[in-house]
């Protein structure tokens, strides 16, 4: 960038806060359709069991894939969005979610259906990625992680709907087709936030000084001695948090129904607990760890319950029953010992950020 560029943009006055707040309503809505199509699956494991005979090893490869095809992408993910900018990387990385939607829905063979959800593995992390980024960009020596935490908080949301979909989509549930094409109608507002996103900041570039993301980090093999104990003693935290919490999120509903009786719908409910507690607890963890810091050790304490919170829900009795009533969704009944765990799991869950949040 030359010098009278550079003066020019310097001389634009920085956008109104209500630029900002936009931006950040509608990214975090591209990467609610993201979370809601991942965890679309979860709510029909128990049909595709049935009508299908899909196996429970089968049903973890719809997980599996998923990830295979993000480890694979994140290699490369960081240098698209620096060659193609935020806008033109979250619009692309919502459509490739939308058609990978579209493509698990679309027939009952297995191998179908791992190539869509290999295929959102391929467009989902990156567009994680990309809306981070702009983020970062637009929220740069303002309310970061704040901002971050909003921003997964609306996007946690996708994953609750989606647990909540056997209750306001119930006539849906009858077979396991119909609910993953509702999962690819709402793949949709992935693409229409990230329209959004490309029109607002196109306009508020042209007026005010909106600044330059950064690049973002490129792997390079042999960086990997450089980094310090602590570094990978974070590292192997993280992969506790994923190796742990994901997977029982994915068959939880399956396990509630099989283990403890409860109807498809009360334990898509159940299952969203974990996620609405992480979802709220995570922008007020933002605020505290911008105010005090000690990240790791917000880290450390989350990791620490977890062991103890699925030896409870595993070998301890599920407790008395309790009854919650909730508008336009209906009466559940609920064993009060799994509440408290999800609640517990997903405080815990919230510390990740904690950590990874700069």
């Amino acid at each position: 960038m030359n010098d009278s560029i550079a003066d020019s943009i310097n001389s634009k006055a920085p956008p109104p806060t209500i630029y900002r707040w936009a931006i950040l309503i509608f990214v975090s809505l591209a990467m609610f359709g993201n979370y809601y199509v991942y965890d679309s699956v979860a709510p029909i494991f128990d049909l595709l069991s049935s009508q299908l005979n899909y196996t429970d090893q089968q049903l973890g490869l719809l997980y599996s894939v998923y990830s295979i095809a993000a480890i694979i992408v994140l290699l490369v993910g960081g240098v698209v969005i620096d060659k193609f900018g935020t806008k033109r990387s979250t619009l692309v990385f919502a459509i490739i979610c939308l058609f990978a939607g579209i493509l698990t829905a679309v027939s009952s063979e297995l191998y179908v259906m791992l190539a869509g959800r290999f295929l959102l593995g391929i467009g989902a992390e990156p567009l994680i990625v990309a809306v981070t980024t702009a983020l970062a960009k637009w929220f740069k020596g303002k309310e970061l992680s704040f901002a971050f935490g909003i921003n997964l908080l609306i996007a946690r949301l996708g994953s609750v709907s989606a647990d909540w979909s056997p209750s306001f989509a119930k006539p849906l549930y009858t077979n396991w087709q119909d609910p993953l094409w509702l999962a690819s109608f709402i793949a949709g507002i992935s693409v229409a936030g990230a329209i959004l996103y490309w029109v607002l900041e196109n306009r508020a570039g042209k007026k005010y000084n909106i600044g330059q993301a950064e690049e973002t980090e490129k792997l390079e093999l042999k960086s990997l001695y450089k980094f310090s104990k602590s570094y990978w003693y974070i590292v192997a935290l993280c992969v506790v948090f994923y190796a742990t919490v994901f997977p029982f999120r994915a068959f939880a509903i399956k396990y509630f129904i099989e283990a403890h009786g409860l109807s498809r719908d009360a334990g898509g409910m159940l299952n969203s607990v974990l996620p609405l507690a992480a979802g709220v607890a995570t922008p007020l963890f933002g605020l505290l760890v911008d105010k005090i810091g000690k990240r790791s050790m917000f880290m450390a304490f989350g990791s620490l319950i977890l062991l103890p919170l699925f030896l409870v829900v595993t070998y301890f009795p599920p407790g008395p029953n309790i009854s919650v009533t909730l508008p336009f969704l209906g009466s559940y009944t609920w064993p009060l010992t799994l509440v408290i765990v999800m609640l517990l799991l997903g405080v815990a869950f919230s510390m990740i950020p904690a950590v990874m949040w700069p």
